[in-house]
């Protein structure tokens, strides 16, 4: 949803690290597995800005991790699988 390219870095509580780069806009990345606990999405848009949002992640849940166009960002559960 996002007006600009993002990457995106995903750290764990239990010290996992993912990159995910040049995410273009409007489309998404693939599915990412993680352990529960807290998750910290570092997001960079192309401009250099930064955002930060930890999650708290369940065990079984997906979550939906998406920048808006004002280049906030939204968490959504979407559920157990």
């Amino acid at each position: 949803m996002g007006t600009e390219e993002v990457s995106v870095q995903i750290k764990t509580t239990g010290g996992s690290t993912e990159n995910l780069n040049n995410v273009e806009p409007g489309k998404s990345s693939e599915f990412r597995s993680y352990d529960s606990g807290t998750v910290t999405f570092t997001i960079v848009v192309k401009d250099d800005i930064e955002l930060v949002e930890i999650v708290e992640m369940d065990f079984c849940s997906e979550y939906e991790i998406i920048v808006n166009e004002d280049n906030a960002i939204i968490t959504i559960s979407t559920g157990i699988e």
